[in-house]
């Protein structure tokens, strides 16, 4: 039994159990989803059963045409519903839709809950089908977008993350940087993703070293430690004298007796 890890018509990562039809990495299938049949194509064959929806069947050539005049109506679904949410004067902003077997979803920023009752009643006479609103937050916003980030790499979000991790100013912290704000912001307007990345190298490297201000009794008198350069191996300390070494961890260490 293989279950297969597909991208659905959204963009979202799933887990899909192979149907019996022989499958291969590029097609695309139709699968259970939580409100009727939806199709995905499949990015990678998994050999063994993994938790995931129910795979019903390989796409037919009916259902890849259907696929295709849903994803050619999306530009016509956004515009009808962005031109009912002025109409209604609802205080959201509408981000992107989705059109898929069974259900059209749109995609909309808010900085409160919105009351779009009215709105889903003339979109589902509209449409025809079962209408669904998603409020998402702007790093969800950046994932659809997609784009660059410093690095020069397309964004992680968009390329693999599956779920947000959050981000705070305490990995900052723990990784000691002094960089402005500017340089640790992604596009969304948030702390980058790339800063948990490498929370638990940090943690363990730091935890054996001293932080910038700490005093060290050294066979060369009293060193305040004035940085510390992980990637170096160096720490720069300063005497009482004034003068200034930059020296390995093990050396500066073995002369304070850590």
């Amino acid at each position: 039994m293989r279950t297969l890890e597909i991208k659905s018509s959204e963009g979202k990562i799933l887990f899909v159990q192979s149907p019996k039809d022989e499958i291969e990495i590029g097609d695309y299938i139709i699968y259970k989803a939580e409100r009727g049949e939806e199709i995905g194509e499949v990015i990678k064959v998994i050999e063994g059963i993994k938790r995931g929806l129910k795979g019903i069947r390989k796409a037919s050539t009916e259902d890849m045409e259907r696929y295709e005049k849903n994803k050619q109506k999306e530009g016509e679904a956004y515009e009808t519903c962005k031109s009912k949410i002025a109409e209604m004067k609802l205080p959201m902003r509408l981000v992107g839709v989705n059109i898929g077997f069974s259900v059209i979803k749109f995609y909309f920023l808010a900085e409160k809950r919105v009351d779009f009752r009215k709105l889903v009643r003339e979109l589902g006479k509209t449409f025809k089908m079962k209408i669904e609103m998603r409020q998402i937050g702007v790093r969800d916003y950046a994932k659809q977008l997609g784009g660059y980030g410093l690095c020069g790499n397309p964004l992680c979000c968009s390329r693999f993350l599956r779920e947000f991790e959050p981000i705070t100013l305490s990995l900052v912290k723990l990784q000691r940087l002094s960089c402005g704000i500017d340089r640790i912001t992604g596009l969304c307007g948030r702390l980058m993703c790339c800063l948990a990345y490498e929370k638990e190298f940090y943690k363990e490297v730091f935890e054996k070293l001293p932080e910038p201000g700490v005093k060290l009794k050294t066979d060369k008198g009293e060193a305040e430690v004035v940085n510390v350069n992980i990637f170096d191996g160096e720490i720069t300390v300063k005497y009482e004298d004034g003068k200034i070494e930059k020296a390995p961890y093990e050396k500066i260490l073995s002369e304070s007796g850590k």
